[in-house]
């Protein structure tokens, strides 16, 4: 291998991520999303499934005109965001040292299959519609929700605060989506 193209292959390997706006008109399906940079968005017209999960440090915002579906965990270290039509089901967890903020049009409706772990900080706004966490929140997690039914199966040690919604962003998929939207 030639010297400059070595040099420009290490450039590459150690040069910063860029955030990305990705638009996507009809369903968006993966594996896991990991190694994003800070600002990395996913605005879909249709629903988005992940089938794993959001992997480490991730941060990212996802925005689906229908569902979104995380098969497994928003995984330790997240900072994501999530927008959706009718519903946002996390399979199993959000796992420690997450922030997230979910917002769902009016009748949505949110499913974690198991809990909101240790350190955790999460903003659900779901007016009209019911959020579900089957296992509760961990140690020195704390969920804030605006919905008029919230189902959990108990603190565990977090806590839980019914509060005033957070400002819907608007859902506008022809121009650039941002948590200041």
């Amino acid at each position: 291998m030639q010297p400059i193209a070595l040099f420009l292959m290490l450039i590459s390997f150690f040069a910063p991520a860029k955030p990305a706006t990705i638009y996507v008109y009809g369903d968006l399906n993966l594996d896991k999303i990991e190694n994003t940079a800070p600002g990395t968005k996913y605005v879909v017209t249709g629903n988005i499934t992940i089938r794993e999960k959001i992997d480490n440090h991730a941060s990212v915002l996802l925005q689906a005109g229908g569902e979104i579906h995380i098969g497994q965990k928003i995984d330790q270290h997240c900072s994501v965001t999530l927008r959706a039509g009718t519903l946002i089901s996390i399979g199993e967890k959000i796992d420690q040292h997450c922030q997230v903020e979910m917002f769902l049009a009016s009748g949505g409706r949110v499913y974690i299959g198991q809990k909101v772990d240790q350190h955790s900080r999460v903003w659900m706004t779901v007016p009209g519609g019911s959020i579900q966490i089957v296992q509760g929140t961990d140690q020195d997690s704390h969920v804030h929700f605006f919905c008029p039914s919230f189902r959990s199966a108990g603190p565990n040690g977090g806590s839980t605060e019914d509060s005033s919604p957070r400002p819907f962003p608007e859902m506008n998929f022809w121009r650039q989506a941002g948590p200041e939207n």
